[in-house]
């Protein structure tokens, strides 16, 4: 039996990944943080190890007895904007899952990165892997610290021939967002927290796509290449009339004016200034939600096969997963 170590194997993808190796018949250890919530991973037959990713010797110690390597451990905080917790753990943690692999001689080793590393296009002309690397900044250690952990992968290619592939969703739903980490904009909006409509919007994918097309990766892709995990394109304004529908609650019908929404960015910095608890936003959020980041999957889609399942399928059962435990009480 072949053995999968998948860090981040508690989280939102996390949990899918784990699932859809063991559907297919693999060996799976499940990397965790001493803290981790193990939701995600209960009645799954994986073996649990208990690590962080900044200790080299714990991480190196994890790869052995393992043939592959998926790299799904990720900070995604963005408030407030500028965060070194993030950026350590996302660089740093990247740096020493790259160093076990390369020492292990891992048969393939499966980054999980962001599409946001990649210059974004419009709803005529969406962004591709083609694109430049990320030709706007917004500021965010997030996607900063994402680029870099994407170049660290690119150059352990390059000088060390690790046989690496790199996956980059966009914003994945579903159910099963035990920490509510993707599905804020729906909670929100049910609760009535949403009362105008930015002028961007995102792509989607189901989550169990983006983890088909993970796991497809083990021995489909070619090697060294990149992959958009993504789906469909959607406006704010499509998306929360589409969550409204499945919903059944009413839409916002204002758009939330640009004036307005910097005024709004300027009061979340400030709070997150002078508060210990952060905010719902901050300038840096409010100035994303205003462009459009549309992607193709389409090289996805032809050579790891990723599904394609409709969005709406993926937030109407997000919907219901969140409703059936409590989560909209």
């Amino acid at each position: 039996m072949n053995t999968v170590l998948v860090t981040g194997a508690n989280g939102f993808l996390g949990g899918y990944l784990c699932r859809e190796l063991v559907r297919r018949g693999y060996g799976v250890r499940a990397f965790v943080r001493s803290t981790s919530n193990l939701q995600a991973l209960a009645g799954l037959p994986v073996d649990v190890w208990i690590g962080d990713l900044l200790d080299a010797d714990n991480v190196r110690a994890s790869v052995y007895g393992c043939d592959y390597i998926i790299h799904a451990g990720s900070a995604t905080a963005a408030n407030p904007a500028r965060n070194l917790s993030v950026r350590l753990s996302n660089v740093q943690g990247t740096a020493t899952t790259l160093s076990a692999a390369t020492r292990a001689g891992v048969r393939r080793y499966i980054y999980v990165g962001t599409a946001d590393v990649f210059a974004c296009g419009d709803a005529q002309q969406p962004g591709t892997e083609q694109q430049p690397i990320r030709d706007k900044l917004y500021g965010l250690d997030y996607i900063d610290s994402k680029l870099a952990a994407t170049d660290m992968v690119l150059r352990a290619v390059q000088t060390d021939q690790l046989p690496a592939i790199m996956v980059h969703p966009t914003v994945a739903v579903g159910p099963c967002d035990y920490k509510n980490t993707a599905h804020m904009l729906l909670t929100y909006l049910y609760h009535k927290r949403i009362i105008a409509t930015p002028a961007g919007g995102r792509n989607y994918v189901h989550v169990a796509d983006v983890a088909t097309a993970t796991v497809n990766a083990l021995t489909m892709g070619d090697l060294y290449e990149s992959y958009i995990l993504g789906n469909e394109n959607l406006s704010f304004r499509q998306l929360f009339d589409m969550m409204a529908q499945i919903m059944q609650i009413r839409a916002p019908s204002r758009r939330l004016p640009a004036q307005l929404a910097s005024l709004m960015g300027l009061l979340g910095d400030w709070r997150n200034a002078f508060s210990e608890q952060p905010g719902d936003y901050n300038s840096t959020l409010i100035a994303m939600a205003g462009d459009a980041h549309y992607f193709s999957a389409a090289k996805a889609v032809n050579t790891l096969a990723m599904p394609q399942t409709p969005v709406r399928t993926a937030l109407t059962e997000a919907f219901h997963w969140f409703k059936e435990n409590g989560y909209l009480d």
